[in-house]
């Protein structure tokens, strides 16, 4: 999962400061919020709550958060506010597009099945490439939810991830909510 971040290198890192650092094995960069300091000098470390690409924090299945003791020299402060940006990373709550203009189709993200009905692992470990991706659809313009024609149920649809592109959401256009892809 790449990551396209701005370095503040002049600003110093306080608590509540976002941080980048590479952590684990495979080496993987995170990104995370300093919640406090252990030590002093050479060997001070943070810890640090990671961040999920929506800058809230990740949290376990047991609602405890996904925690790190880094050293200071590891970490580099980042501009929170930057573009936080992913590449193929499908989460649930994504707004997509599937298809082509001008007969896409827009919805949002709900859920991941795995194609021969086994257990994915969409879920905890984020999107694997395999599985299918299941969508409610939305209007483009308003970004509610499509209903069938009965009324009670929405509109969903099933895809892969080959024809699917995440869109941006921007609310406060002044026409209204805009969907850019």
């Amino acid at each position: 999962m790449r990551r396209f971040l701005k370095l503040l290198i002049d600003t110093p890192i306080d608590i509540g400061s976002a941080v980048k650092f590479k952590k684990g094995t495979p080496v993987v960069s995170h990104v995370g919020e300093v919640v406090s300091f252990i030590g002093v000098g050479e060997r001070m470390k943070y810890e640090v709550y990671l961040l999920n690409k929506r800058c809230k924090h990740r949290t376990k299945s047991d609602g405890s958060y996904y925690r790190y003791t880094v050293l200071a020299n590891k970490c580099k402060h980042v501009d929170i506010n930057f573009k936080l940006r992913t590449s193929k990373s499908y989460e649930i709550g994504d707004v997509v597009r599937h298809g082509k203009f001008p007969g896409a189709k827009y919805g949002v993200v709900v859920g991941f099945v795995h194609p021969d009905g086994m257990l994915t692992k969409s879920y905890e470990e984020g999107y694997n490439g395999t599985d299918l991706i299941c969508c409610v659809e939305i209007d483009k313009r308003t970004l509610t939810r499509k209903r069938l024609p009965g009324g009670l149920n929405f509109k969903r649809f099933t895809c892969t991830n080959k024809r699917l592109k995440i869109c941006e959401v921007d609310l406060w256009d002044r026409k209204g909510p805009k969907v850019t892809p």
